[in-house]
């Protein structure tokens, strides 16, 4: 008996681990599943976009650049001098956000994109995790990932020193 009960509090507790604490319900993961794989050129753009708007420092689009395999999204600091944006061009777009896709023949799967928590987090609630908050994010890692096995969902928030980013594992 003492053994059954034993595997029982166990098996709860792995039971317990599993959930993801904000309890998404299965259309939302099959939906963000959907939004993050399944895109085209014209998709891929509306995406980047729509995560752009939400940052709390203005950008206004740049460029793409198309590989075979990947595809970026430039988005540069709005208010910029002309001389600003093209020296920001030939060193390196210190001032940009980057919006990173994989390629698959037509089909682009969202990889990810780099920034402030300030300007990801608007960004990381409307697309993926309404219920997430500054504090709840960095007192909790499990708001810093959306992940259910069943849709194959695994996109996170990561701290990487002194920007963030949201990646989307669920290639």
């Amino acid at each position: 008996m003492k053994k059954l009960l034993t595997t029982l509090a166990l098996l709860s507790c792995l039971y317990l681990m599993a959930q993801d604490g904000y309890n998404l319900p299965y259309s939302s993961y099959k939906a963000i599943f959907t939004k993050v794989t399944q895109l085209d050129s014209l998709t891929a753009r509306q995406f980047a976009n729509s995560i752009i708007r939400t940052t709390e420092t203005q950008y206004e689009f740049l460029s793409v650049k198309k590989r075979k395999e990947t595809a970026t999204y430039y988005y540069i600091e709005s208010g910029l001098s002309e001389g600003e944006v093209q020296e920001q061009k030939e060193l390196g777009c210190s001032k940009c956000m980057t919006v990173n896709f994989m390629v698959y023949d037509t089909r682009y799967v969202f990889l990810s994109i780099t920034g402030s928590l300030n300007d990801l987090l608007r960004a990381w609630q409307n697309e993926f995790l309404p219920t997430a908050t500054a504090d709840l994010i960095n007192e909790s890692f499990k708001y810093r990932e959306v992940k259910n096995r069943s849709t194959g969902v695994d996109v996170r928030l990561s701290d990487e020193g002194s920007v963030w980013q949201i990646y989307n594992w669920s290639i």
